[in-house]
């Protein structure tokens, strides 16, 4: 393999690990935003004891709870919620694993007579299979 091709592959899997890290990096925010309305309902839960406003803290705590019957509105509500959310994560995880199976055939390609090469494929097809590994 020349020195070009090899530049250009080099290129190319870097692209693929790049854009791979912006999944990530999209899919740690989506996490931040639920975390902070966590937080918030914490918060809510505080003043609602400090203030000794029990209806508030029922409505807040209540929601967390299996004792919490959503009324017919709420419950389609929370349903699109879910839904929404389950199709954003499943072509989200769809998305992230045919990038790390683009990564993985990309680095498989890469040649091993240079040293640092070799490692680094290594390395970069342990981390693509650490991915698609299916968790039960």
């Amino acid at each position: 393999m020349s020195k070009a091709e090899w530049a250009d592959q080099r290129k190319e899997l870097l692209e693929r690990v790049q854009k791979a890290e912006r999944l990530a990096a999209e899919s740690q925010s989506e996490a931040a935003v639920y975390l902070e309305s966590l937080r918030e309902c914490y918060a809510a839960a505080e003043q609602a004891l400090a203030n000794k406003d029990l209806d508030l803290l029922y409505q807040i705590t209540g929601k967390l709870t299996f004792t919490w019957m959503p009324s017919k509105t709420q419950g389609e509500q929370l349903g699109r919620y879910f839904l929404d959310a389950y199709i954003t994560d499943a072509r989200w995880l769809e998305t992230a694993k045919q990038a790390l199976k683009e990564v993985k055939a990309a680095a498989e390609q890469l040649p091993e007579e240079y040293e640092p090469n070799a490692e680094l494929k290594k390395r970069i097809l342990a981390a693509a299979e650490k991915g698609l590994t299916t968790h039960a």
